[in-house]
Order: structure tokens, then sequence, then C-alpha cells
């Protein structure tokens, strides 16, 4: 089973679950910069399903709008668009930091669907980048009870691979790298 089977099973298993447990649901907007590559508007939304007091299991899913990226060796221009998808599934533990107010932590796995469109001095070139897979790790604030506002800043990594690139001069050749990306969310979530 890959990667995004699990996460894909994990998340159904969690919605089922949180029919029977004070289970939270929140939805944000976020802002993501990724290093090296732009930075980029979004919208996702995470299910969280509690394990007792103190710990929880989360399910989350975004969608970014276009990273746009340029790469330059003299009069040559790799353009590179890419659309970030993020699927991702942790655990995490929060504690009261006052009336109404939560600080958590949270990490684990994700999958990035990464729709990317290469041209060369304007011209497409036939480069393909793979989904990847990786960890994030999250840090957030909420307040409220039933209806809460929550602020997060969160990291995520992974391995990004090419197909195709040999095509490229050398100076602009494409190799597989870690990419790094740090996001802010804000947004308003539901417990039940």
């Amino acid at each position: 089973m890959n990667c995004k089977s699990i996460l894909v099973f994990s998340f159904l298993v969690i919605s089922g679950l949180s029919l029977r447990a004070q289970t939270t649901f929140g939805i944000h907007g976020s802002y993501v910069d990724v290093r090296d590559s732009g930075d980029a508007l979004g919208f996702g939304a995470v299910l969280t399903l509690p394990l007792g007091e103190v710990f929880f299991v989360e399910a989350r899913g975004g969608v970014y709008d276009t990273v746009k990226t340029t790469r330059e060796s003299g009069p040559v221009l790799l353009d590179v668009e890419s659309d970030l998808t993020p699927l991702e599934l942790g655990l995490g533990m929060r504690a009261a930091i006052g009336p109404g107010a939560d600080l958590y932590v949270s990490g684990g796995v994700y999958f990035m669907r990464l729709d990317s469109d290469f041209s060369l001095n304007g011209q497409p070139v036939p480069i393909q980048t793979e989904n990847n897979e990786g960890w994030y790790a999250l840090a957030g604030i909420s307040t409220g009870t039933d209806l809460q506002l929550y602020v997060e800043v969160q990291y995520r990594t992974s391995t990004v691979k090419f197909r195709g690139g040999e095509s490229l001069p050398v100076p602009l050749m494409l190799e597989d790298s870690d990419v790094h990306k740090v996001s802010a969310n804000v947004g308003i979530r539901f417990r039940w």
C-alpha cells in the first residue's frame, strides 16, 4: 500500500470514528512560502478526533494557488509553475493555557500532489515532477469552546523528483532536491 492509499484510508476511518466522539472540523486560509520557489495563498480543512483529554488524531487537506519560480542562466530562463495539494495525517497533543484557550502541537506524514508546468524561454519543456511524500510539524493556538478561532504555523519537508530534465542546458539541470515549506493558517473550527 502506498502513502496516498494509507492517507485516504486513514482519513475515511477517522471520518467514520468522528461520528462517535467529540470531534472538531475547521476551515482556514493559508499562506505558504516554499524555500527557493516562491509563495502562494490557499485554503485548507482539518478534522480532529480526540484520543482522551490531551492527545488527538488529525487529518488535513489543502489547496494552494500556483507557486511560480524562475531560474536564470545568462539569456536562458526556466519558468516553473506548480500547484500544491497536500493531504496529511498526524498525531498531536494539546494543553489548556487559560479558560477556553488551548496550545497544541502535532506532526505526521503527508502526501503532496504536485502538478508543475515547465517552460524554457517561454516554450513548454517535457519535464514532470513526481507527487511526493514527506513529514510535517505544526504548532497552534485556539480560543473558544464550540466555535473556535485558531492560528497555526506549519513546517513541511519532502524530496521532489524530476523526470525528463535531461533536455535542459547544463546550468539549469534539475536534480532531485529537498523542498521546505512554511505556512501560516488562520481559521475557524466547530466542535460537535
